[in-house]
């Protein structure tokens, strides 16, 4: 699917509502830009807290303060290590 659009005075363009509906993509959603060769790729950014669901409780065992207390863990963990003398 392509459509042609035309560049703003100020360098802006519009993202056509058949594009947005496909995509998702709803006032203040964020998106990622990639220049790739001579191509522009706009895809949808997705956060965590929009894949809510996807994976199922076997898969994913852990809650989100689980998530995040073995994230802090890790993080201690590396600026412990880094930061220390050998």
């Amino acid at each position: 699917m392509f459509t042609h659009i035309t560049i703003t005075s100020q360098g802006q363009i519009n993202i056509p509502a058949k594009f947005r509906r496909i995509l998702g993509l709803k006032k203040q959603s964020k998106v990622i830009m990639e220049l790739q060769d001579e191509r522009i790729i706009i895809r949808p950014e997705r956060d965590l807290m929009q894949l809510d669901g996807i994976v199922s409780d076997r898969a994913f065992p852990y809650s989100p303060e689980k998530i995040n207390t073995l994230e802090k863990k890790a993080l201690e963990k590396w600026v412990k290590e880094k930061h220390t003398k050998k």
